[in-house]
């Protein structure tokens, strides 16, 4: 039997870059979201020049999440998949 992971997916490259609306804040805000339920695996989907990968992996960490692959798109675009620890 095949189990399947809970996922969600959060898409942070079109969110602007200003002072009321960064993509740091809305992904703080997701995974806080996130972290209530139960879903097991997160795909985040950002700019490299919004979010440093050292970061995403910081606030990732508070939530229980571990990065386990990033792929890089372009010299920007990034997909950052992140699994619950222990899993």
């Amino acid at each position: 039997m095949v189990r399947r992971l809970r996922t969600k997916e959060i898409d942070l490259r079109g969110v602007p870059s200003s002072c009321n609306s960064h993509p740091i804040a809305v992904l703080v805000n997701s995974l806080r979201s996130i972290s209530r339920e139960e879903v097991e695996e997160i795909r985040i989907i950002f700019n490299a020049s919004d979010i440093p990968v050292n970061l995403l992996r910081f606030f990732l960490s508070r939530e229980g999440f571990t990065v386990v692959e990033l792929v890089y798109f372009d010299k920007n675009a990034v997909v950052a998949i992140a699994r619950k620890h222990g899993r």
